[in-house]
C-alpha cells in the first residue's frame, strides 16, 4: 500500500486484452494502484516472442514472466483475469507465487465446487480445526466441549474420532463439504449445516482457511451451500454471529438472509450483542 491506495497486479492470459483494460479502469476508479502487463503477446505484441513461433519460450517472454512476479512483490494483492475460467500455466505459477508470499488473490470468475469428504479425507478438517489462525473467530466462547480451546478457538479432531463423526453425519443428516478451488486444485475451507434438536432448525456455517480469506471465497461458497441444502429438502437455514461482524452481516443479507432475532451471548467472559439470521429456501 502507498498512502491510502492498495496496489494490485493483474494476472491472466494476454489474449484477454480488452478485459485487462476494462478491469484496469474499474479498479483504478475504485482507488487501486494497478500494475498490469507491459505487452500483450497473444494479442498482437509480437516482440514478446523474439521472432519465434507464438507460444514458444523466448528470452523476452522469460524476462516478462520474471518481471511480473516482481510486480507481485510490490503488490498487496493480485486480480486474475480468467475469462471463461481459463488459467494458463504462467498465470497458475503467478497465483501460486502470490499465495506463497501471502498476497490476496481475487478472480474475475471463481470456479468452486463442494466435495463431501470420505473418511480418509478428514485430515483437512483436522488441519483447519487445529489451526489457530483459521479458528481465531471462535476464540472465547462458553462451549461445553473438552476438545475446545478457549484461548485459540481450536477444536481437537484426533484421527481416533473420525469414524464416529463420519457415521454420525451419515445417520443424522449432518452435512459437511470441503470448498474446492478447481483452478488451484486445492481445498480452501468447508461449509456445513446440521439440525439443532433443541431449537428445531438447521444451522449452517462457512469456514475459510486463513490463507484464503478476503479473496472472494465466502459468497460463492455460501451460495453453493444454499443450493446443496435446498437439494436435500432443507426448508430454512439459520446462522449466528456477533452484530459487529459487519462483513458477515453484509454477506448474509446479500444472499437473502434476514435478521430472525437479536440476542446476546458470552464471549471472553463478557456479554456481546449477536444476530441470528434466517433464509427460507
Amino acid at each position: 500500500m502507498i498512502g491510502n491506495y492498495k496496489i494490485v497486479t493483474l494476472c491472466g492470459s494476454t489474449r484477454f486484452k480488452d478485459t485487462f483494460l476494462k478491469v484496469q479502469k474499474e479498479l483504478t476508479l475504485k482507488g487501486y494502484i494497478v500494475l498490469t502487463v507491459g505487452l500483450f503477446g497473444h494479442s498482437g505484441d509480437n516482440e514478446v516472442w523474439d521472432n519465434l513461433d507464438e507460444g514458444e519460450t523466448s528470452k523476452t517472454k522469460q524476462m516478462l514472466d520474471d518481471m511480473h512476479k516482481r510486480k507481485i512483490d510490490l503488490s498487496d494483492e493480485i486480480y486474475v483475469i480468467n475469462v471463461n475460467r481459463y488459467i494458463g500455466e504462467s498465470t497458475k505459477s503467478e497465483i501460486e507465487y502470490a499465495i506463497k508470499h501471502n498476497k490476496k488473490v481475487n478472480y474475475l470468475e471463481k470456479d468452486l465446487s463442494l466435495y463431501v469428504p470420505n473418511l480418509e479425507d478428514y485430515w483437512y478438517q483436522k488441519q483447519l480445526q487445529e489451526d489457530p489462525k483459521t479458528m481465531d473467530y471462535n476464540i472465547g466462547y462458553d462451549i461445553d466441549n473438552d476438545r475446545y480451546h478457549f484461548d485459540t478457538g481450536c477444536i481437537d479432531f484426533p484421527k481416533s474420532n473420525w469414524e464416529r463423526i463420519y457415521n454420525l453425519r451419515k445417520n443424522e443428516n449432518k452435512y459437511l463439504a470441503y470448498i474446492k478451488d478447481n483452478d488451484l486444485n486445492q481445498f480452501v475451507g468447508y461449509v456445513n449445516y446440521q439440525y439443532n434438536k433443541d431449537e428445531k432448525r438447521y444451522e449452517c456455517g462457512v469456514v475459510i482457511e486463513n490463507k484464503y480469506r478476503n479473496q472472494g471465497y465466502g459468497k460463492k461458497s455460501l451460495e453453493l451451500l444454499l443450493e446443496a441444502a435446498k437439494a436435500n429438502d432443507v426448508k430454512e437455514l439459520y446462522d449466528s454471529f456477533e452484530k459487529d461482524r459487519l462483513a458477515a452481516v453484509k454477506l448474509f443479507k446479500e444472499l437473502g438472509f434476514e435478521v430472525f432475532k437479536e440476542t446476546t451471548w458470552k464471549k471472553n467472559h463478557q456479554d456481546v450483542k449477536g444476530l441470528i439470521v434466517r433464509k427460507v429456501l
